[in-house]
C-alpha cells in the first residue's frame, strides 16, 4: 500500500513539474527535492525518469469498440487525444519510444484478431500484424506530432492513404506470395 501511494506521488509530482518543464528538463533530482525524498526511495520505485513515465502506459490500453478497421484506426487516434498534452510532449521527447511501443503494441494485438477473416496460420497473422501496425502506428504517430492535425485530420489521411484497401490489397498480396512459394 505505501510503495503504491509513494509511486502516485512520484506520478504526481512528474506531471505538475511537466507543466512547467519539457520530459527532457525533468531528472530525478527534481522530484526527489520536490517530495523530499531520498534518491534511494526514488529508485526503490522506478529505475529512471523513462521508467516512470513508462507507468503511466504500463496499466492503460486502447479501447477498441471492434475490430473493423476504421474503428481501430478511429481508437487509436481518440487515445492520442483522450490525453493529448502529455502524449504531445512524450511524442516530442527522448522518450518517444515508449509512446510509440504503446500504440504499436495495442494495435499488434487487435490486427492479429482484425486478421481473423482471413485463411492465415497464427504465425503468418503476426508477421502481417507487425507489418501494419508496424506502419500505423508510425504514420499515426507522424502526423500526430505535427500539431497542425486535428484528429479528424489524421483519421482522414490515414483513410487515404493506409486505407483498409490498401490492407486488404497487402494481406491478399501476401496469401498470394504464400501459394506462389508452395
Amino acid at each position: 500500500m505505501v510503495k503504491k501511494k509513494t509511486e502516485k506521488l512520484i506520478q504526481e509530482k512528474f506531471l505538475k513539474l511537466l507543466e512547467s518543464k519539457s520530459i527532457d528538463e525533468i531528472d530525478i533530482n527534481m522530484i526527489c527535492k520536490n517530495l523530499k525524498i531520498k534518491r534511494q526511495t526514488f529508485y526503490y520505485h522506478y529505475k529512471n525518469i523513462y521508467d516512470v513515465i513508462l507507468s503511466f502506459y504500463f496499466d492503460d490500453s486502447i479501447e477498441y469498440k471492434s475490430v473493423k478497421y476504421e474503428d481501430i484506426v478511429q481508437e487509436t487516434v481518440n487515445y492520442l487525444f483522450k490525453n493529448e498534452e502529455f502524449n504531445r510532449e512524450v511524442s516530442h521527447s527522448n522518450a518517444k519510444d515508449i509512446l510509440n511501443e504503446f500504440i504499436y503494441s495495442n494495435l499488434y494485438k487487435t490486427m492479429i484478431l482484425y486478421l481473423k477473416k482471413y485463411k492465415l496460420n497464427i504465425s503468418q497473422k503476426k508477421e502481417e500484424s507487425v507489418f501494419i501496425s508496424k506502419c500505423l502506428t508510425d504514420y499515426v504517430l507522424y502526423l500526430f506530432e505535427n500539431e497542425n492535425n486535428t484528429q479528424e485530420e489524421i483519421v482522414e489521411k490515414i483513410a487515404t492513404f493506409l486505407s483498409e484497401d490498401i490492407v486488404l490489397n497487402i494481406t491478399k498480396s501476401y496469401i498470394s506470395s504464400l501459394k506462389y512459394k508452395k
